[in-house]
């Protein structure tokens, strides 16, 4: 059987001297892996196309049990030369991320969008960082059926305060007469409140039209990771690199 499909390259790990074996995010099945023979070598009609963060267009057959590459054109590549170490951890988060969150088998577009928009901000310095991922997890989240309910307070109903306690076990949040636990919660003032409804409810095309203050989404990454970390209740190594060398 052999399919053609869009994918972004986000794992790669050496086989032997010349081969490697990618993980690819798929438009169109998913997260899988594939074995790319002779990929390394310099001179390899693979070797572009089958980079980490390489984005192209893939042809593979599936032979006894495993996915070999027989061709890889590529579209784009994310790994920008001279960039630093942060945001190369970065986009290997937001890559391990999606290699836990995006459907093994089936569509998986909106991943995939989600994951090369935000590459795209992140090579083109087109937001604040704390911000693209602040967005990253809370969308990816969201997809992947662990959105809050940031409509109003889960109590009673209230929807227009200063402030609200954002519960990360129950994914809701309480105005100040019904929160009973704040130890479960964090504060979300207006501005961090707004941003996060916007981020889990806007259409995509206006999911990263906006700012707030490098302060406010300093504080809104530490939230919605500290979310993410719940609702998964996993570790993700690139997320405790990417923290170390902040």
């Amino acid at each position: 059987m052999q399919i053609t499909t869009d994918a972004l390259v986000i794992k790669v790990s050496d086989v032997g001297e010349n081969d490697r074996l990618i993980t690819l995010l798929t438009k169109d099945y998913g997260v899988l892996k594939a074995f790319a023979s002779q990929a390394k070598k310099i001179k390899s009609k693979y070797y572009a196309g089958t980079a980490l963060f390489s984005y192209s267009r893939f042809i593979l057959e599936y032979v006894k049990g495993t996915y070999r590459v027989r061709d890889a054109s590529l579209t784009n590549s994310f790994f920008k030369v001279g960039c630093d170490v942060t945001e190369i951890s970065l986009q290997q988060y937001f890559c391990e991320l999606s290699s836990v969150l995006a459907p093994i088998d089936g569509n998986a577009e909106t991943y995939l969008r989600l994951l090369l928009n935000s590459m795209y901000c992140l090579n083109n310095n087109k937001m604040n960082e704390s911000l693209l991922k602040a967005i990253f997890e809370l969308r990816i989240l969201t997809l992947s059926g662990y959105s809050p309910d940031l409509i109003a307070c889960d109590g009673c109903g209230e929807f227009d305060k200063d402030i609200f306690y954002f519960n990360l076990f129950d994914g809701v949040v309480l105005c100040d007469d019904c929160v009973t636990d704040k130890n479960a919660t964090v504060i979300l003032d207006k501005t961090l409140f707004s941003a996060m409804r916007h981020i889990i409810y806007c259409d995509f095309e206006k999911l990263f039209s906006f700012s707030i203050p490098d302060d406010k989404a300093n504080r809104l990454s530490k939230i919605t990771e500290k979310f993410l970390l719940t609702q998964t209740e996993q570790r993700f190594s690139t997320l405790d690199f990417y923290n170390s060398i902040l």
